[in-house]
């Protein structure tokens, strides 16, 4: 019984939030996502903004063209740049979580407004 209090308690959930998510999830997923909550509350906890696999693309002002490129790598580093994680594409080109929505996009179309947006301010 102590163990299950402790549990509670490293979860950092008030009385009310525990009662909200119990009320509607019960068995694995119950206990799946009381391990996510505590991993939030510890600072463990990271959502990707994507995944190895995925694409990328990238506007490119010299060829007013938009380049693609797959993430082959995802790094989780220590102290640099004050970033914990970077992505790297199947071109060796390093970006971080900062990066993606200034200059590097999850969708074409992103990337060609982006595009159409430089090209007009320049």
């Amino acid at each position: 019984m102590y163990d299950r209090l402790a549990a509670y308690e490293d979860t950092g959930l008030e009385p009310e939030e525990v009662k909200e998510i119990t009320s509607w999830s019960y068995g694995p997923f119950h206990k799946k996502m009381g391990d996510w909550l505590k991993a939030e509350h510890e600072g463990r906890l990271v959502v990707l903004p994507c995944k190895v696999g995925d694409t990328i693309y990238r506007p490119s002002r010299e060829r007013d063209e938009v380049w693609d490129w797959e993430v082959t790598e995802v790094h989780i580093l220590s102290d640099y740049y004050g970033e914990p994680i970077s992505f790297v594409d199947d071109s060796d080109n390093e970006f971080f979580a900062s990066d993606i929505g200034k200059t590097v996009f999850l969708t074409r179309a992103e990337a060609e407004a982006a595009m159409k947006g430089v090209s007009e301010d320049a």
